[in-house]
């Protein structure tokens, strides 16, 4: 398959696990290619999996040390709960409880750790619905568990919901289970190419027909009309549902009151119909009401509810509610995504270089950007949404010390770290990446000081190179350190105060000789005592000026 291909070529030579993102309404589970799984977003129901002693909502990646070494293959998840499998065709499950949709037989509303479901294996995928969970065996078998008010398990019972893993026996041989946001129905796809679902159809997700019921309490066939056979996967949102054909078009159907069908329009549809202008599709994911699709080239395609960000593609375009009925390119990527995922109201894309990037709702922390709108950093919840792609990775930037105390003359170390989240390697960001400067400057009195003229960074003078990691005192006054993330945006910053060297412990003052006598010049020049023609003049990189006397030939 063309989309594996791509997704092995842009991983290191030796991984443990194939990358992947599953989302779901507010929460997000990550394989990583080290084998590690970590999750991020909301966790009242403990479905980030990182146990009872770790509650809240969490907004930047954090590893789910539970499921170290499980040798874990794929992930899974539901509306408040998730699922992951493991290379032996084990299935582990935690978050919310209150439907039985962990299939534990727990009456516990909550699962706060990743817990082995026993008596099921072999299982090739699994699904996280809005409160139940449906595994695909590797002999074409389904087991469903968790809420049945819709007929969302396909057992044809009457019960509100199960706790343990039920067969769905009227129906076998399948090869896939549809993948998105799940709703309250699923779809899956057998050996012969026919597609089949059942649970809600409130909105035509399943069946279009005029005479289609509400529910389906038990699997049905759906007319697929002029593209039966050729279809190769299944998706299904809160309300509509997807397929991606063999060609590599898509076909939708289902509600489109946010035009998620891209028809070009938010009128009903009967029956499957092709999303326009969109082809050469390697895969799709699929959100509460929006989509989101991958092509063979690496590019990336959204349209249908475009509140708060969801589509990635700025608040400038769209119509009201900034939806799209038709797909739109998220310009941001540019032949280099290779993985995508969908949750309620985010997206999520995988670039060629390992780095994740999201962008929508963040009400939870779900974009995994280290902020939360719930957080209390933001006047409105709103303002922390993004409608534009951010970089998944925390704010993991510190300055050692926070604040620093230097003698007029002196110098002090700076200690920076700096990590970023990435799917495919550890990796320690280059320092071209980052902008370092010395700003806010103000003398004694609290007057703009200038540039440089109350800190400065050291310039070596047995190199001629500026020393990011020293800063050098220059005189009296405070000012403040800034280094910027280039490729994120953010900001780490720590406060320098200059002092008189008598305020200084001797044992805290650098004195070198070559600071002193570079101040003394430069003090000299300034205040008139050297001719021009007995000192030079050089201008630094980052715009600062220093001063040496000229070489007195006898």
């Amino acid at each position: 398959e063309i989309y594996t291909l791509s997704l092995h070529d842009a991983l290191p030579i030796c991984v443990s696990a194939m990358p992947m993102v599953a989302a779901g309404n507010a929460h997000v589970l990550a394989i990583r290619a080290d084998g590690t799984v970590w999750s991020w977003g909301g966790n009242a129901y403990g479905q980030l999996g990182l146990g009872n002693n770790v509650l809240g909502n969490k907004s930047e990646p954090t590893e789910i040390i539970a499921l170290r070494g499980k040798k874990i293959v794929s992930v899974a998840a539901g509306e408040f709960h998730s699922l992951a499998i493991d290379a032996d065709g084990r299935v582990y499950v935690w978050g919310s409880n209150q439907r039985g949709q962990t299939g534990l037989d727990s009456l516990e509303n909550a699962i706060y750790t990743p817990t082995m479901l026993p008596n099921i294996s072999n299982v090739r995928k699994i699904l996280g619905g809005r409160d139940h969970s449906v595994i695909l065996t590797g002999g074409g078998d389904i087991y469903t568990f968790g809420d049945n008010s819709h007929g969302q398990l396909g057992t044809g019972s009457m019960k509100d919901f199960e706790r343990v893993p039920v067969r769905v026996k009227s129906i076998n041989k399948i090869i896939d289970i549809s993948f998105g946001a799940g709703g309250n129905c699923n779809i899956v796809l057998r050996y012969d190419g026919t597609v089949w679902a059942w649970g809600a159809n409130n909105n035509k997700q399943i069946s279009s027909e005029e005479h289609s019921n509400q529910s389906y309490r038990a699997p049905i066939r759906i007319n697929m009309g002029q593209f039966e056979g050729q279809i190769s996967r299944v998706y299904n949102g809160l309300s509509h549902s997807l397929a991606l054909l063999n060609d590599g078009r898509v076909i939708a159907w289902g509600d489109n009151a946010r035009g998620q069908l891209g028809t070009g329009d938010k009128n009903p549809v009967i029956g499957p119909t092709l999303v326009k202008d969109l082809g050469g599709v390697l895969d799709l994911d699929v959100g509460a009401t929006h989509n989101i699709a991958l092509t063979e080239e690496g590019d990336v395609y959204a349209w249908g509810d475009g509140d708060y960000g969801r589509l990635g593609v700025g608040r400038a375009n769209g119509e009201t509610g900034y939806s799209q009925t038709k797909p739109i390119k998220v310009t941001y990527f540019n032949r280099n995504a290779i993985f995508i995922a969908a949750g309620g109201a985010a997206s999520y894309v995988l670039k060629n270089d390992g780095y994740l990037y999201s962008f929508g709702v963040n009400d939870k922390g779900q974009l995994g950007n280290g902020e939360s709108g719930e957080s209390g950093e933001f006047t409105n919840v709103e303002d922390s949404y993004k409608y534009s792609p951010v970089l998944v990775s925390g704010k993991q930037m510190k300055i050692t010390p926070e604040s620093f105390r230097i003698a007029a003359g002196g110098t002090e170390n700076v200690e920076f770290t700096a990590s970023r989240f990435n799917m495919f390697r550890d990796i320690e960001p280059n320092a071209t990446e980052y902008k370092w400067e010395i700003t806010d400057e103000k003398d004694v009195h609290g007057a703009n000081a200038g540039t440089g003229n109350i800190a400065r960074f050291f310039n070596d003078p047995n190199t001629g190179q500026i020393d990011n990691k020293k800063l050098l005192g220059v005189k009296e006054g405070t000012a403040l350190l800034t280094i910027t993330d280039k490729v994120s945006g953010y900001v780490a910053k720590a406060e320098i105060q200059v002092v008189n060297p008598d305020l200084i412990r001797p044992d805290k003052i650098i004195m070198e000789h070559v600071v002193a006598k570079d101040l003394a010049v430069n003090d000299a020049v300034t205040k008139g005592f050297l001719d021009s023609d007995e000192y030079e003049k050089t201008v630094l990189p980052n715009g600062n000026i220093i001063y040496n006397l000229k070489s007195i030939k006898g």
